[in-house]
């Protein structure tokens, strides 16, 4: 059997986030984490080490670029792939936006079949950040 690959989810609302997680473990490919606080962000993966970052860009206490940044500067998850969750755009601006940046974006809500083959195209793309 295959090692389960481990996704971090970064998003301050909670029942988001554990949906998210239940969604994913149920699959039966994924180990999920769930952290509700951007300024804990970079522990809870220090931590968790996991292979893919799943990112709310508008959080309370942190912005998701922020988050970001301070992956970029850590050793340990500089190379980890991540997609960024937003509320804030329409699909095709998140595409364009996602073409033009090399970087995975999401709208909220999303569809479980959409979130899926996200990961696997970002999992496919990074396979030495995981």
């Amino acid at each position: 059997m295959a090692q389960r690959k481990k996704i971090l989810i970064v998003d301050d609302e909670k029942q988001f986030g554990e949906m998210i997680k239940i969604n994913l473990e149920t699959e039966g490919d994924y180990e999920v984490c769930v952290e509700t606080r951007g300024r804990q962000a970079l522990d809870t993966a220090r931590r968790f080490n996991p292979d893919l970052i799943l990112l709310d860009i508008i959080m309370p206490d942190k912005s998701g670029y922020d988050v970001a940044r301070d992956f970029s500067l850590d050793t340990q998850l500089r190379a980890k792939p991540f997609i960024y969750l937003t509320a804030l755009s329409k699909p095709e601006v998140l595409l364009r936006e996602s073409e033009r940046k090399n970087i995975a974006y999401l709208a909220k809500p999303v569809s479980r079949e959409c979130l899926l083959e996200a990961i696997r195209l970002q999992m496919s793309a990074h396979p030495g950040g995981g």
